[in-house]
């Protein structure tokens, strides 16, 4: 009984947080305050605290704004029910102890999480990585790799993960002048390399690279079959070879699987070894 009561809570402050999240990205490079209230943004009303409900407003106005009617995106349900699944797993994750350090580390992953999720939002919708967000990120990541250095738990070298993941992709973005990859994907992999280590940092980069090119065959192959294009995407143009995908949604799910799994360079090769024995 309690253990639902501690899942349910979890989950509703992660709906809240994915609330936030939908608020930060719509006004993030706006120049609207964050503290202002919230309004719709097709007819201005100031909206109350009804319509603010994670999930529940959303459902119960039937996908409008009580004001205006006009279409509220599927984004905000989506980002807000992720981010609640997502604060169920990090807690888990972590072996629930109730301990002050146990809750500074959830708060800290949890933080760290939710930055990541906004990332990927935003490049999905924007086709860049905020900097403002990515920031906040490579430093958080840094900050903690320094605690556990000093608290024994890593080893110096660690410091080198972030750079040398890095490396790559800023090579890439050096090379082609930004048309291969886009210089936030480096900046994203070096927070990746300080926050999971080299090997579940490599890890995450392979599983990256792997769901990416799954996904633009996947996408290119369905393009290219207009029957079924015209059902699914009405309003998109042919996807093409030459077709921007954004990277950093996968870069963050391969950095959460690796974090959630504890999945190791190794493990890939162990994968590798089987796939081809």
């Amino acid at each position: 009984m309690l253990t639902m009561f501690i899942v349910g809570f979890v989950f509703i402050l992660g709906l809240i947080v994915g609330s936030f999240i939908n608020m930060a990205l719509a006004r993030y490079n706006t120049g609207l305050s964050f503290n202002k209230r919230s309004f719709c943004f097709s007819c201005g009303h100031m909206l109350s605290w009804y319509d603010l409900i994670p999930l529940v407003s959303f459902i119960m106005q039937s996908r409008k704004c009580r004001y205006c009617q006009s279409k509220i995106s599927f984004q905000y349900p989506v980002v807000e029910l992720i981010t609640g699944v997502l604060f169920v797993f990090i807690f888990f994750k972590l072996d629930p102890s109730f301990s002050v350090y146990y809750l500074l580390l959830t708060t800290y992953y949890l933080l760290i999480f939710s930055i990541l999720l906004s990332i990927a939002v935003y490049d999905i919708r924007h086709k860049i990585i905020p900097n403002a967000f990515v920031y906040s990120f490579i430093i958080l990541s840094f900050l903690g790799l320094i605690f556990e250095i000093l608290n024994l738990k890593s080893e110096i070298l660690n410091l080198l993960a972030g750079p040398l993941l890095a490396l790559p992709f800023a090579a890439l973005w050096l090379f082609s002048k930004g048309k291969w990859m886009g210089l936030g994907d480096g900046k994203l992999t070096l927070g990746i390399g300080w926050l999971l280590g080299l090997s579940s940092g490599a890890a995450a980069l392979i599983l990256a690279i792997w769901m990416g090119a799954f996904y633009g065959i996947l996408i290119l192959a369905i393009s290219n079959m207009e029957r079924i294009k015209r059902h699914l995407f009405p309003h998109t143009k042919t996807f093409t070879m030459k077709s921007e995908i954004p990277f950093a949604p996968f870069l963050i799910l391969g950095t959460l699987f690796a974090f959630l799994y504890d999945i190791s360079f190794a493990d890939i090769q162990s994968l590798f070894s089987k796939l081809l024995s």
